[in-house]
């Protein structure tokens, strides 16, 4: 079970991103108005924060570099900041006028993929300088008639095949996969929807890169196998607002996350089929960020009261509302020393009972 532990100061703008750094020393969160906030973790201390021209609209630590961040902003320009570098940061412009959705980091042949628009852009760092690599094509439009074309809107990345190839989840067009030599599809996934055109609204993919999970914008979420194409489960969550919500493998796959636009965020098995939490927040809150941290254990920091946040190999979990205009928030939780009991069960219940609970 997860715990309350606290919030972090307050924000009227909303929250659309968090990412803890490598080290797990540093929360950063990204808002509409360009700001990065830092936090020293765990006791929840802002240290520093940064601004960007436009709307934070996804952030991504740098995976061997803890002091490097990368902030997507609503124009499709990257900010690359290095923290403790006198000249901070710089930027990396795709050339496409769209927000920066998603972006994955391939540490073995040092390359980063930018989700913006309909692209796919890639940046090269083999070495300084930062060099343009190639842009991936939107997969082939689909339409509905003749007087609406839906477009390829990339909302997750993922590297796969030792960084030769890269994994796309795109809102209408599918989950496909990119060999990078070729910029040719190797496979497409068309998600099940029980609308008439399979619609994902966000996604996240298992450590091991075997399951992808996706916001469907009409019942929660689906989960596939990225091996066969086969839809594994679908986890239920009301939706009260047609926005995309997140969701996270958290403890090494053995739980779920799922946001939500209800107030409360579900922790679901790792097999899919119970509900082990409700994680509460303000009524109505819609929560669109959510990070988690697997152990502190690593820590060897002399400040007692860090090393008691982080006694017993804790966990941690940070969620954010996302609200423009209202009274936002980081709420970090922390295991508890209790054991996980099963709140609701999928073959007991279903999508109308669970709206009616209230929890």
């Amino acid at each position: 079970m997860y715990d309350f532990l606290y919030d972090l100061p307050h924000t009227r703008f909303a929250i659309n991103a968090l990412c803890f750094s490598q080290d797990s020393r540093v929360l950063a969160s990204g808002d509409d108005n360009g700001y990065v906030r830092l936090f020293d973790f765990p006791l929840g201390k802002e240290s520093c924060t940064l601004r960007v021209a436009t709307a934070v609209t996804s952030l991504l630590w740098h995976p061997n570099k803890s002091d490097v961040i990368f902030i997507g902003g609503a124009r499709g320009i990257v900010t690359v900041m290095n923290l403790h570098a006198e000249a901070r940061g710089f930027s990396l412009r795709t050339g496409v006028n769209a927000p920066v959705d998603t972006l994955a980091y391939d540490a073995c042949n040092e390359c980063l993929a930018v989700g913006v628009g309909t692209d796919i852009v890639l940046f090269n760092h083999p070495e300084d300088p930062w060099t343009f690599g190639s842009n991936i094509p939107p997969p082939p439009l689909a339409s509905v008639d003749a007087n609406r074309v839906l477009l390829p809107l990339p909302r997750a990345l993922n590297f796969s095949d030792d960084g030769r190839s890269l994994i796309a989840v795109y809102f209408q067009h599918g989950i496909v996969s990119w060999q990078i030599k070729s910029l040719q599809p190797e496979w497409t996934i068309w998600p099940k929807s029980s609308r008439i055109w399979s619609i994902s609204g966000a996604a996240c993919f298992s450590a091991d890169g075997k399951t992808v999970i996706v916001s469907n914008l009409f019942d929660g979420f689906d989960c596939y196998s990225i091996g066969n194409g086969e839809h594994l489960a679908n986890l239920p969550t009301p939706i009260m607002h047609n926005v995309p919500l997140p969701s996270l493998f958290i403890e090494g796959g053995k739980s779920i996350l799922c946001g939500s636009s209800c107030g409360y965020t579900l922790l679901y098995s790792g097999n899919m089929n119970t509900v082990l939490q409700v994680l509460r927040h303000g009524e109505h809150d819609i929560i669109q960020a959510l990070v988690c941290l697997q152990s502190h254990s690593d820590l060897n920091s002399a400040d007692p009261s860090e090393k008691a946040y982080c006694e017993n190999e804790a966990k941690f979990i940070a969620t954010a509302s996302s609200e423009a205009d209202l009274d936002n928030y980081v709420r970090i939780w922390r295991t508890s020393a209790s054991g996980l009991n099963v709140v609701w069960d999928l073959g007991r219940e279903n999508l109308s009972e669970l709206q009616e609970r209230q929890f």
